[in-house]
């Protein structure tokens, strides 16, 4: 298991989904189609018309079952727990478990922004890799807008974002001049 900690936006998921795309010989595409593959995070929910605050211990249970049965291709599976930090102490536990006996060829991917609000036995059972922001001078390499690498303030994945998304990078400059307006008043 590998805890992959740092700010959002910088890669970690990208990184994980990557990783295990190779070990699944699929791509980053297709690995939502592969029957080895697991993604889980908060989910939505239609009553309320919003996500969930916790990641939930019937998610993590469903999760551990379907870990604990063999690859239908034979070689890896993987798993990715995106925000981490958001599981419920129940699911944590029911995690925990999984972390403890783990499947033969699997291997988990933990996300989070913050990994110390993570239980220590989490922890404990993870390798952490920490990610952190990226220099302007590297992000230049992925857009020549001087404006947008710097308001991405480090993070790769909101500049790539505002390079797809014209809209997302100017309603977050809407943003910043509607909270610079509230200064003295």
């Amino acid at each position: 298991a590998y805890l992959f900690v740092g700010p959002d936006a910088v890669g970690k998921k990208t990184i994980a989904s990557e990783i295990a795309s190779k070990l699944l010989k699929t791509t980053r595409e297709k690995l939502n189609t592969s029957p080895d593959y697991s993604f889980t995070t908060r989910i939505f929910d239609e009553k309320t018309g919003k996500t969930k605050k916790n990641i939930t211990i019937a998610q993590m249970r469903e999760l551990r079952e379907y870990l604990a049965r063999r690859s239908y291709m034979g070689g890896y599976k993987v798993a990715i727990i995106d925000g981490a930090d958001k599981m419920n102490i129940e699911a944590a536990n029911a995690l925990l478990k999984t972390l403890e006996e783990p499947s033969e060829n699997t291997i988990l991917f933990l996300i989070t922004d913050n990994d110390a609000v993570l239980p220590t036995t989490i922890r404990s059972r993870c390798q952490t890799i920490h990610f952190s922001l990226i220099s302007e001078d590297i992000l230049k390499n992925i857009s020549n807008d001087e404006e947008k690498v710097k308001l991405s303030q480090g993070r790769p994945g909101r500049l790539i974002d505002w390079q797809e998304n014209e809209d997302g990078f100017i309603n977050y400059k809407s943003e910043i001049d509607r909270f610079h307006s509230l200064f003295d008043k």
